[in-house]
């Protein structure tokens, strides 16, 4: 048995990756409740038979591979619509084999890029991709505000308001605090939380929804769809 100290598998560093050369699919490694920033660096731990393929592969070939973070942790065997459309370019560092099959890797996160679709779900997910090489913060400022005008519009006619006004600069762009006149919002929130697993926090006495970078009009649409729900439930 090795000495879980010493690692089974560990790279030349990041500076292999030629970003001109990645592929526009990529073996896609699910993460349940973590995410992964450019440059940042992270232990994983892999369990999921799918995924300790995946890493095995990676490790053999020398391949970058790509994580993207569920949108349920609780779901064992993702398929495309389980997952955020924003993921990272990922690069292996270390990796250490353990007695039950389990890995513990070292990462790196490379660059963000948009997941298109998956197209292989054994031995290990795949999907097709497109590096966002050109994100900043004017970027995400542009995105957090065209998805929150969307939740705004779309809850409008279910008689959601916002707080403020989207215009209002001394707000942050990316939060949305939405009022009713009638619902209460802790029942609101907690019928999100358990029958939606969307998780929404309380402020000024209405739900306050934070709009990230890996936040698409998919999930706006899933919070006013899931808002409309409740409301008919509750009449």
């Amino acid at each position: 048995m090795s000495d879980p100290k010493e690692p089974d598998f560990e790279s030349g560093g990041v500076q292999e990756i030629d970003l001109t050369e990645v592929p526009r699919e990529l073996g896609i490694l699910p993460l349940r409740d973590t995410i992964l920033f450019p440059h940042a660096i992270l232990p994983l731990a892999v369990a999921r038979e799918s995924s300790v393929a995946l890493v095995h592969d990676a490790v053999k070939e020398r391949k970058v591979i790509g994580v993207v973070t569920q949108r349920d942790p609780a779901v064992d065997d993702p398929v495309d619509t389980d997952l955020f459309r924003i993921g990272t370019l990922t690069h292996i560092h270390k990796m250490f084999k353990f007695p039950d099959g389990s890995l513990r890797l070292v990462v790196q996160g490379v660059q963000r890029f948009r997941l298109v679709q998956v197209h292989q779900y054994r031995p290990f997910l795949k999907a097709s991709i497109e590096l966002l090489t050109g994100i900043g913060l004017d970027s995400i400022r542009e995105h957090a505000a065209r998805l929150a005008a969307s939740l705004v519009e779309r809850t409008a006619p279910l008689g959601w308001t916002p707080y403020r006004p989207l215009s209002d600069q001394s707000a942050s762009g990316h939060i949305v605090s939405l009022r009713h006149p009638t619902a209460a919002v802790e029942e609101v929130q907690a019928a999100l939380a358990d029958e939606h697993r969307i998780i929404t926090s309380s402020r000024v006495g209405g739900i306050r929804v934070s709009l990230h970078v890996y936040n698409s009009e998919d999930d706006v649409r899933a919070l006013s769809e899931a808002l409309e729900s409740i409301g008919r439930d509750k009449t």
